[in-house]
């Protein structure tokens, strides 16, 4: 029997377990279904490569005749038809291994579906009162941090950690994505979260997945802010301020995640731009500020929920 998810508002069927997604049950956002087959064994060779993404997983997309072929440094390698429709997996392990299904969900899955015409952005995603708001900021800005945080109060949903997924429309939405949150030893004891509830992320020592023991949403809510989130060692207490459409939108921008960059401008990154400032136009813009300690944690989930009641 194939096992059934939902990522991002897309049905998926697999022949093997993905640890990181979530059950069949949800809405339909993303359109057609995606089936994944696992196929034990060597996989093909590249006709060429497009593209190789710098950072700790490596990640390379290339061709193999007419399809698409993503490897990374750890085991698997996975061959995508053109349509964005069906994955296979190979793999020289039986099940493949955990580093393999963790470059899969968290780092391939969200580009398949900016290939299929989603936003996909460089940010966490958080809901709570039928609201979803964007949690963007730079490398060290506190989004792992505070989206964990956020996990452990009651009311919230974690929809992703790392890359998040929206669908422009009438009213565009984010899509819960992968399971958990991705957080370095420190924050997990400065949060007080119970080690027997995170497990190590493959590739990374003192990083952990974290896995709230709460019910796993996955239909898709309306986007209500992108917040960009700032360290303040001068200030005592979190604060919020509007932002500017524009600068928010130059913000954004920076942190698109497109399936091939090295495709032409007008092929993906200017319809992704253009995706991304129709959804801008409907969302409130700000900037919040906090001082870089654990305890301050629950003013800013009051705050973020002030938000996203509107």
């Amino acid at each position: 029997m194939p096992f059934a998810y939902r990522f991002a508002g897309v049905a998926i069927t697999s022949n093997v377990a993905l640890a990181g997604l979530r059950s069949e049950v949800g809405d339909s956002t993303g359109g057609q279904p995606l089936d994944i087959l696992f196929e034990p064994g060597p996989a093909p060779l590249p006709d060429r490569i497009l593209f190789a993404w710098r950072g700790r997983y490596e990640t390379r997309l290339g061709t193999f005749g007419d399809d698409w072929l993503i490897d990374s440094r750890f085991d698997g390698v996975f061959r995508v038809d053109r349509a964005i429709g069906n994955v296979r997996l190979y793999s020289a392990q039986t099940p493949p291994s955990a580093a393999s299904v963790d470059v899969f969900v968290r780092r391939i899955l969200p580009r398949l579906l900016a290939a299929r015409g989603a936003t996909t952005v460089h940010a966490a995603a958080v809901a709570t009162a039928g609201a979803g708001l964007l949690l963007l900021g730079a490398s060290g800005a506190g989004k792992s941090t505070t989206t964990a945080a956020l996990a452990t109060i009651p009311g919230w949903d974690v929809f992703s950690d790392d890359l998040s997924v929206l669908w422009d429309g009438a009213v565009p939405v984010v899509a819960p994505a992968a399971t958990g949150v991705c957080m370095w030893q420190a924050s997990q004891a400065g949060l007080g979260i119970d080690p027997a509830l995170c497990h190590a992320m493959p590739g990374y020592d003192g990083k952990f997945r974290f896995d709230p023991p709460v019910p796993r949403v996955t239909a898709s809510v309306p986007v209500r802010a992108f917040v960009f989130l700032a360290r303040d060692a001068g200030i005592d207490a979190p604060r919020l301020r509007a932002m500017t459409r524009a600068h928010g939108l130059i913000q954004a921008a920076r942190q698109l995640i497109l399936f091939n960059p090295a495709a032409p401008p007008a092929e993906e990154h200017a319809p992704a731009i253009a995706r991304l400032n129709h959804i801008a136009a409907g969302v409130e813009m700000l900037q919040l500020s906090y001082p870089s300690r654990f305890d301050v944690f629950p003013a800013v989930a009051d705050l973020l929920a002030g938000v996203a009641r509107g």
